[in-house]
């Protein structure tokens, strides 16, 4: 590589070599990935790119940076790792690093494998402090989790980015638009319960990009989420869960409007069926925001949850109650 790309605080992967293929010239991805990583078999995802040690060994040498800082400190894993066991733990970051860009995805119900169709969002306020103190602006991943639909730090809902020019979704091989920060941003209301909600989805979601989180050895959340269920009330007399009426008491908890502002589409019966997946089985793939979702109902914080219940190391707590 002719010099080694520069990474802001809390940027994506994506985002930094999107930015640095701009300036090379580089155009079709196929080229990019030739350029950078010798072979277009390369991932380059919003949330989980491969062939990071390629990348690494290609930058120049004295480099502050390696393949575990990229990991996390500038992709999504961070949030995917508590939920996962150390076996599929271990794979994931071992597909990240190698060039196999499928291999960490082979895992439990392919409906709910990991998703890299995702779209990029932006905070207007963020892109126009971005250009003040760097003179660009930056995909934030924690912009991108799952979930997290407002911007913390400054009360406004994200935006969905698209192409300023053909209103095209924009993908990780384009680089932020400066002219994001004159999109007008949409203030949260403090007085709506939907929009006090999700702040607290986010702080949540943001306090577990950056807490170093993992559940070690074989133990899973879905036998205490089922002990839980069972305690209020959701077990039917024949000792199976009664989730039709779990499903409805989680949709009165949050609304029929937040469940489908996450979910992306229009709340039918036996729409989630991802509590199946968390209440069952330990063996399939559910999003953490799902995880979230059901903590929060059964009536934990997150950071509770993974203490009290699953009683791993008590850490930091105050980000995620937004302290």
């Amino acid at each position: 590589m002719a010099f080694a790309p520069d990474f802001h605080e809390g940027e994506l992967f994506c985002s930094a070599l999107a930015r640095y293929c701009a300036r090379m010239g580089y155009r079709g991805h196929v080229v990019t990935l030739r350029a950078i990583f010798g072979t277009p078999n390369a991932s380059l995802t919003i949330d989980l790119p491969s062939g990071l040690t390629t990348f690494v060994d290609q930058l120049p040498p004295g480099t502050p940076i390696d393949v575990g800082q990229i990991i996390d400190g500038h992709t999504l894993f961070p949030v995917y790792a508590p939920f996962l066991n150390r076996l599929r733990h271990r794979r994931v970051r071992l597909g990240m690093k190698g060039l196999n860009r499928r291999g960490y995805l082979r895992w439990g119900n392919t409906s709910n494998r990991i998703s890299n169709a995702r779209r990029l969002r932006f905070c207007p306020c963020c892109a126009k402090e971005d250009q003040k103190l760097h003179g660009e602006t930056f995909w934030h991943r924690v912009h991108q989790i799952d979930g997290i639909e407002v911007c913390l730090k400054h009360h406004v809902f994200l935006e969905d980015a698209v192409s300023i020019c053909d209103k095209t979704p924009v993908t990780p091989w384009i680089p932020a638009d400066n002219r994001f920060a004159e999109v007008a941003p949409r203030q949260l209301r403090p007085a709506d319960s939907d929009h006090r909600k999700l702040v607290a989805i986010a702080n949540q979601l943001s306090w577990l990009l950056n807490s170093g989180y993992r559940i070690r050895g074989r133990e899973h959340p879905w036998r205490h989420y089922r002990e839980l269920v069972c305690d209020r009330g959701f077990e039917s007399y024949r000792g199976r869960i009664d989730f039709e009426k779990l499903e409805a008491a989680i949709c009165s908890h949050y609304g029929s409007k937040l469940i489908e502002t996450f979910t992306r589409c229009a709340l039918q019966p036996g729409r989630l069926h991802w509590l199946r997946d968390l209440v069952l089985s330990c063996d399939h793939y559910v999003p953490p925001l799902h995880h979230l979702l059901l903590i929060n109902f059964l009536g934990y914080q997150l950071d509770h949850f993974l203490i009290e219940v699953l009683k791993l190391p008590k850490k930091r707590m105050d980000a995620c109650h937004g302290r």
